[in-house]
């Protein structure tokens, strides 16, 4: 499975930022989180992933922790584990460029996100998108079910060549992925704001999953892959 093995890896670090890159003068931000897909509520959620296995989501919540804009100055190091590493993401939100507020988002109510931050004026080279576990501090914390700690829970149901069955998986490790600000804007435009849009695909979230083998952690841990691996980035200066 792509990505699920770096996620167990005994020392698998990502730096983020770089200080030889001038990067961009930036003092503020607007952040949007957005779907590919319609946002439409629903009672149930249906897809199929690549392995031709038919899902529906019964529930479903990700907890989009973070989006920062990372100074050139600043390298993190995250070291991806399989036990003790829940609160990764968390050390970053002092980050001065990082979104207001943690956000759980529901599977069945794909809605867009949008938040505001300024900051003290400086060069960012790159920015981070971080699903970790909701806590305390999370907006749209559902009442369906108890995400405190958690990075994603998902009740349903799947079926393929006559066999079927139900999971319920949950997760309290991270998922991260880096994007370079190097190409995200066209040369010549002006501005110490950034508009920033990272638009995810839940149709490609169940991909490389065979229900008929794959562990609780394992699936919510490709799902949280997925979903920040197919992230595209569109951003612009004003």
């Amino acid at each position: 499975m792509i990505g699920i093995l770096s996620w167990f890896a005994c020392q698998q670090t990502q730096e983020t930022g770089a200080i030889e890159d001038d990067g961009l003068l930036l003092s503020s931000a607007e952040y949007q989180l957005d779907w590919v897909e319609e946002h439409t509520a629903s009672e149930t959620l249906i897809l199929e992933n690549d392995l031709g296995f038919q899902i529906e989501i019964q529930k479903g919540y990700v907890s989009s922790y973070s989006v920062r804009i990372y100074p050139c100055s600043t390298t993190s190091a995250h070291v991806f584990l399989p036990i003790g590493v829940a609160w990764a993401g968390h050390s970053d939100v002092l980050v001065p460029g990082n979104w207001l507020q943690p956000w759980v988002e529901n599977f069945l109510n794909l809605e867009s996100i949008q938040q505001e931050k300024s900051f003290e004026e400086h060069r960012a080279c790159s920015l981070v998108y971080t699903i970790a576990r909701a806590d305390g501090s999370s907006g749209n914390l559902p009442t369906a079910v108890d995400l405190r700690n958690l990075s994603i829970y998902l009740e349903g149901m799947w079926a393929k060549d006559g066999q079927e069955g139900t999971f319920s998986w949950s997760s309290s490790l991270p998922a991260e992925r880096v994007f370079s600000l190097d190409d995200c804007v066209d040369e010549g435009t002006t501005g110490t704001g950034m508009r920033v849009q990272l638009t995810r695909n839940i149709s490609t979230a169940f991909d490389e999953i065979d229900f008929t083998t794959v562990d609780e952690q394992v699936g919510a841990l490709q799902i949280m892959t997925n979903l920040v691996q197919d992230s595209q980035l569109t951003c612009s200066l004003f």
